[in-house]
């Protein structure tokens, strides 16, 4: 198979057909073997900067031998150059996996602001918990367990994915963060909300709960909250500072009361008749949620194939996970004093602008500030440019502030300028305080600063 327009060559072996997505550390994509074209495959490339050769091999042996119904499938992995039409990377960190063709297990809750009944999440949860059970009986154990990372493939059946980027490097403080993940799937399930990190401790369980009460008209059962209780409080461990190693973790969370009512047997082992009701009810919501996947796809493809010097996607909005770090616990209540202990995505937004052009990266952003000051004469406004690594941070403060530093950044806009390669940068931009219509105003008067700077 020949390389065209944007494919890329992986290794000798592999067609890579399309991107799906890319964090700080990896970049998916869709792709197929040399030899093999119907087959889809993901393949996914690491940034080979933090991986130790030996361990990336060993892992990636290790994840091959494995096989369970409720993990992706891992095909191979290695270190090989990437070759497009133009171009040839060498030294590419890869691995190759089954895909989950119905994609991520919380596009069906996120998308749609809606959760399951608790005997649909309580089956579901089950799933999540069988595969997690089945990495750690083979010495394999996840760090963070990211929605992202639970997906659902063409039989409906639930698959964790991402264990071996999560062993490359792993996190300092795995037992805390472990449990804080777990609740969160478990409430997200239910209720169709993704919680604010620092409201979920064991300290604040009274705050948290009384927020659910007047936010949500949810009936949770007796069980459902003990259970979430339990997780936050790290009460199925016997030794909580070995929690992650504990080979009885997840069999004890699995003999709480909740699960009490059905067949626990049955369902880790995949007996399609006890998930009749999960599949109806992810197959009508799928109907509903594709053609929002495909919205977002098709605003993602636009950035990528933009031949303008700069463009703008002001539809695309994500939650920006951020909210006053302040201990007072008035940080969780809102302007009529009501607790909401779950991100708010009316209130913080996230958007890029792509820069197709070789720009000197400091002179963007001085240019950009110099331009605000200009347009600004008041004390309405303050600016900060931060320098980090490879990044440039200029933070906008929407008030009159006598000082500009990161306590502050809880009323502004914050926009970040990423280097893709020599001719595209993006510029991400989010919003952590004000009222829509200030929004918009504030993104196209930014548009056409860029274009005026850039010419």
């Amino acid at each position: 198979m020949e390389i065209q327009g944007n494919m890329k060559k992986l290794d000798g072996k592999f067609i890579i057909k399309g991107k799906i997505t890319q964090t700080k550390r990896t970049k998916i994509y869709f792709g197929c073997h040399i030899d093999n074209q119907r087959d889809d495959l993901y393949i996914k490339i690491f940034k080979n900067k933090e991986i130790k050769k030996n361990v990336f091999f060993s892992l990636t042996e290790k994840n091959v031998k494995l096989n369970n119904e409720n993990i992706i499938k891992i095909y191979e992995g290695g270190i090989g150059d990437v070759q497009s039409l133009d171009n040839i990377t060498n030294d590419n960190y890869y691995i190759i996996e089954e895909v989950a063709i119905n994609g991520s297990l919380f596009d069906y809750i996120f998308y749609l602001e809606k959760g399951y009944n608790e005997e649909i999440s309580r089956k579901i949860f089950l799933q999540i918990l069988s595969g997690l059970k089945y990495y750690n009986e083979n010495d394999l154990f996840i760090n963070r367990i990211k929605y992202d990372n639970i997906l659902i493939d063409k039989d409906y059946k639930i698959k964790i994915s991402d264990i071996i980027l999560d062993n490359l490097t792993p996190s300092k403080n795995i037992p805390s963060a472990r449990n804080i993940d777990l609740a969160s799937i478990l409430f997200a399930l239910v209720s169709g909300k993704d919680i604010k990190d620092k409201v979920i401790s064991k300290k604040n369980l009274d705050l948290f709960w009384k927020g659910v009460n007047q936010n949500l008209c949810i009936d949770f059962s007796q069980n459902f909250i003990n259970l979430f209780n339990a997780l936050i409080s790290n009460e199925f461990s016997p030794d909580k500072k070995k929690l992650i190693e504990n080979s009885e973790y997840y069999n004890n969370i699995m003999k709480h009361p909740w699960f009490n009512n059905y067949t626990i047997n049955d369902i880790i082992s995949n007996n399609n008749n006890c998930y009749i009701d999960v599949i109806k009810e992810l197959d009508s919501r799928q109907n509903l949620v594709n053609p929002k996947r495909e919205e977002e796809m098709t605003h993602n493809q636009i950035h990528e194939n933009y031949n303008d010097a700069v463009e703008i996607n002001l539809d695309c909005n994500r939650v920006f996970r951020s909210f006053n770090d302040d201990d007072n616990e008035n940080k969780y209540f809102d302007d009529k004093n009501k607790c909401v202990p779950f991100y708010q995505t009316n209130k913080n937004s996230f958007n890029q602008i792509i820069i197709n052009g070789n720009i000197d990266k400091v002179n963007f952003m001085n240019n950009l500030v110099a331009s605000y000051e200009k347009n600004n004469v008041n004390d309405n406004c303050k600016y900060l440019v931060k320098t980090d690594d490879n990044k440039l941070k200029f933070i906008v403060i929407i008030e009159t502030l006598n000082q500009v530093d990161d306590e502050d950044e809880d009323k502004c806009f914050k926009i970040s300028l990423s280097k893709v390669n020599e001719n595209k940068h993006i510029l991400n931009i989010y919003k952590l305080f004000g009222e829509k219509s200030y929004y918009m105003s504030f993104y196209k008067n930014l548009l056409n600063k860029i274009k005026e700077i850039i010419k």
